[in-house]
């Protein structure tokens, strides 16, 4: 169970640094980092979901794009 939990945490940390979409959605919370990481996990899965339910692949540039 915490080896599960470790490698949850170390993939949205590497989504944080490397996934456009989820690292500047992270970078707007950034200020309290617990909250961020949170906020993150929670965007990430939802655009997981979504892409499962519409069999669909990755597409960064149809994610909304934020400021």
């Amino acid at each position: 169970m915490v080896v599960g939990r470790m490698c949850g945490m170390c993939y949205i940390l590497s989504a944080t640094r490397f996934n456009p979409v989820i690292k500047r959605f992270y970078q707007r919370l950034i200020e309290r980092v617990k909250v961020a990481l949170v906020a993150a996990m929670h965007k990430l899965v939802r655009i997981l979901n979504a892409m499962l339910r519409h069999n669909q692949p990755w597409k960064p540039n149809l994610s909304p794009s934020t400021p």
